[in-house]
C-alpha cells in the first residue's frame, strides 16, 4: 500500500494545516516580543528608541547604515545579545541568525520559521498518537484539534520559540 494511501487524510489535514498557518502572515507588523526576538537574532540588543547593546547612542547615530547592521550581525553578538536579554531560547536565536542571513531580514521571513517548526510538530505530533492510540483516525482528529487551536495557530504565526518549543 502507498505512502499517501496509507495516510491519505493525514495528508489532507497537513495541507489545510499550512494553509491556514499562511493566513496573513506577513501582513501585520512584527509585536514588541518578536521586535526583541529579530533584533536580538541579528546581534542586536536594543532594548529602546535610542539605545544599542545598552550603550546611549548620540541623536546622529540612532539611524544606523546597513554596514553597522552587518559589522554587528555575528554569533557571537547574538549570543551576548540572548544572554543580555534572559538567556532563554539560544537555540532559536541562533536557528534564526542563521535562517535570515540565507532568507534576509522581513516580517514574513522571520514569522515563516515558525510556521516550518509547526509543520513538523504536527507530523510529530501524528506518530505519537499513532503510537498511542493505533488508530488512524483518532490520530487524525487529534491532529485536526491540535492544527485549529488558536494558541498553536497564535504560536505558528509568532517569530518566537514557542513553535519550536511545541516541537
Amino acid at each position: 500500500m502507498s505512502f499517501v494511501k496509507k495516510h491519505g487524510s493525514f495528508l489532507f489535514v497537513l495541507v489545510i494545516s499550512c494553509c491556514l498557518n499562511f493566513i496573513n502572515i506577513g501582513a501585520y507588523e512584527l509585536s514588541s516580543d518578536e521586535y526583541i526576538t529579530v533584533n536580538i537574532s541579528n546581534g542586536f540588543d536594543v532594548t529602546s528608541a535610542g539605545q544599542l547593546n545598552n550603550k546611549q547612542l548620540p541623536l546622529h547615530r540612532i539611524i544606523f547604515t546597513s554596514s553597522d547592521f552587518w559589522k554587528n550581525n555575528t554569533i557571537r553578538n547574538v549570543m551576548r545579545c540572548t544572554e543580555n536579554d534572559n538567556g532563554n531560547s539560544v537555540f532559536y536565536n541562533l536557528i534564526l541568525h542563521g535562517w535570515l542571513k540565507i532568507v534576509g531580514v522581513s516580517v514574513f521571513n522571520a514569522r515563516i520559521l515558525s510556521v516550518i517548526f509547526s509543520f513538523f510538530a504536527i507530523i510529530v505530533f501524528y506518530g505519537m498518537s499513532l503510537n498511542i492510540f493505533e488508530n488512524k483516525r483518532i490520530a487524525v482528529f487529534a491532529v485536526g484539534i491540535l492544527m485549529i487551536h488558536p494558541i498553536f495557530l497564535h504560536y505558528a504565526h509568532t517569530a518566537r520559540a514557542y513553535a519550536l518549543t511545541i516541537l
